[in-house]
């Protein structure tokens, strides 16, 4: 039997994005918003499923309402009941992470989950306290809030 999966055009999570990128135009300037799918989740989904960053080869392409869909690259979906759960500076940081996840070529491929690639977040969150596991923190500083994080430069030497 087939799963039926949709993806629904999410405003709320865009206007995250658009926030996210104004405050930090160092870490994640290079992201063209206008070629992510933003998308509500649902359908038949695993019930361990909260989010995901999907490239351009993926099922999300066929649920896009643009009439520019050929130039959306990227999908950052998650369900709804996550995004109302999440919401506040964990919602923040995974939207952060899912954008830092587009490769700075916006070409559809996705950084490699791995130190190298990913030590800008890892080493900030690291020297905000934050664990590996920072998921799972209901402590996070808010990426939104008054004061802004400091991001350092990328840690070639890892």
């Amino acid at each position: 039997m087939e799963r039926s999966i949709t993806y629904t055009e999410s405003k709320e999570l865009r206007l995250i994005a658009e926030q996210l990128k104004a405050r930090y135009i160092t870490v994640i300037g290079y992201v063209d918003l206008e070629r992510i799918f933003f998308a509500f989740k649902g359908g038949d989904l695993s019930e361990f499923f909260k989010y995901e960053v999907l490239g351009l080869q993926n099922e999300w392409v066929k649920h896009s309402t643009s009439t520019f869909a050929d130039v959306k690259t990227y999908c950052i979906a998650m369900t709804f009941d996550f995004f109302q759960k999440s919401s506040g500076p964990l919602l923040e940081w995974i939207m952060l992470e899912a954008l830092y996840s587009c490769t700075e070529k916006m070409n559809g491929k996705l950084r490699k989950k791995e130190v190298h690639e990913y030590s800008r977040l890892i080493t900030t969150l690291d020297d905000l306290g934050c664990s590996i596991n920072w998921r799972e923190n209901f402590h996070l500083p808010s990426l939104l809030g008054e004061e802004t994080i400091i991001f350092g430069i990328e840690d070639e030497s890892i």
